[in-house]
């Protein structure tokens, strides 16, 4: 399967256009996370994994000129999303009207498939598996995807996941946790019910490709989030306020 990295301003205004490619069979990766490490970082090592560059319409004219300054020799074709037809007088996209291929939201399916069958590409350099495995030790993680995940988790789920997202990063007591789930505290029952939650958790983890490590476990200390989880469940609990 051929992989698309998506980046956008706003993960969630860009639905139709993860659906579209994913219709056409293309595996989508969608994050403003990336965009904004790109742009104050300039780390650029991530587009080596993928064949498809697709930036948003959210994303300004200035931003896309500067991440396509930094892609030369990247063996990646780009498209960008834009349903306004470009002036010839806007300096800002000029420079790249050769090197990009523009997507509008009036083109059909039909007519996106043709256009992307037009690029020839080698090879992906890694499976999906690796892709993804790759992302998240790089802290790479869609917030979006974060919100599947989330969203699939029951109430009591959900509220472990909370706690330890407001500890953000630091390991909370398998005690401490007991009492702010059940009102009666610590006992045997409700840190076996824990260890259940725990266990369920990292279950849906992994049924969303995510990695269980991302919790992180210690038998005294309890258990933490990894800074990949934090951050995405930041981004996510943020555009839900």
């Amino acid at each position: 399967m051929k992989q698309i990295l998506f980046l956008t301003q706003n993960l969630y205004t860009d639905t139709d256009w993860q659906d579209k490619f994913q219709k056409l069979g293309y595996e989508v990766f969608c994050s403003s996370r990336i965009l904004d490490d790109f742009l104050s970082k300039k780390n650029f090592s991530l587009f080596n994994y993928f064949q498809y560059l697709v930036f948003s319409e959210s994303i300004s004219n200035m931003n896309v000129q500067r991440i396509i300054k930094n892609l030369e020799g990247k063996n990646i074709v780009l498209f960008r999303i834009d349903n306004e037809i470009i002036s010839s007088t806007d300096s800002s996209v000029e420079d790249c009207q050769e090197e990009v291929y523009f997507l509008n939201s009036r083109m059909s399916i039909s007519e996106i498939r043709e256009l992307f069958s037009k690029t020839h590409l080698n090879e992906p350099l890694l499976s999906s598996n690796q892709i993804s495995k790759f992302a998240a030790e790089a802290d790479y993680i869609s917030p979006r995807l974060i919100g599947l995940f989330f969203s699939s988790l029951s109430k009591k789920e959900q509220e472990f996941i909370r706690i330890l997202f407001d500890n953000k990063i630091t390991f909370v007591q398998r005690k401490d946790l007991c009492k702010e789930l059940w009102v009666q505290g610590a006992s045997n029952s409700t840190l076996t019910q824990l260890s259940q939650i725990m266990g369920r958790v990292k279950v849906k983890l992994k049924q969303f490709d995510l990695s269980d490590s991302l919790i992180e476990t210690h038998w005294t200390k309890g258990y933490a989030l990894k800074p990949a989880l934090y951050e995405s469940l930041e981004v996510f609990f943020q555009d839900f306020k």
